[in-house]
Formats: C-alpha cells, structure tokens, sequence
C-alpha cells in the first residue's frame, strides 16, 4: 500500500536509522488508518461524483468507448475497495501492531 512506498522512499532519502524506521513507521501506520477510515467514511460521496463525471461523458463518447470507460471505472472501483479492505497487522513491512 501507499505506506510501504513512502516508509521506502524516508527511509532511503534521509537515511533512517533502525530505531528512526520502527517510530517513522508508526506514524505512517497510523496515518495509513486514518486515511482509510476517511475514506471509507466519505466512499458514498466520492463514489457519486464519479457516477455523475462518467454520466456527464457519455453522450460525447461512441458506444464502443462508453464501454471502455465503464470498463475503467469498475477497475478503478474495484482496485479502491480492495484497497479500503485490506486490514491486518502488517502495513509494507513492518508492525503496526
């Protein structure tokens, strides 16, 4: 997840130590928890302003490319709420236990 990227990329620009890694790396779990509760909290609304985009861009779009796009939206949606789903104990690497 988006964690794991940043933990990589602190860790390599400033050179953390491994005392520094463990407590950045709380942070960043924490951090991780709390933007996917927001998002889960604000999915609907997210969710519906996408709807009324892809509502507005369909009639300037060929059958065949109205197709595609509902295609990329339901990936998009479905790579999201894998995203919102996924829980457990270890976030890119480390405890946040």
């Amino acid at each position: 997840m988006m964690g794991k990227n940043i933990m990589r990329r602190l860790a390599g620009e400033l050179q953390l130590t491994g005392e520094q890694r463990v407590e950045v790396g709380r942070i960043i779990c924490e951090v991780e928890r709390r933007l996917m509760e927001t998002r889960r909290k604000h999915r609907p609304e997210v969710e519906e302003i996408i709807r009324g985009a892809i509502a507005q861009m369909k009639p300037l779009l060929t059958p065949e490319q109205q197709e595609k796009l509902d295609a990329m939206h339901t990936r998009a949606r479905d790579r999201w709420k894998r995203q919102l789903d996924w829980h457990g104990g270890r976030h890119g690497g480390w405890d946040c236990t």
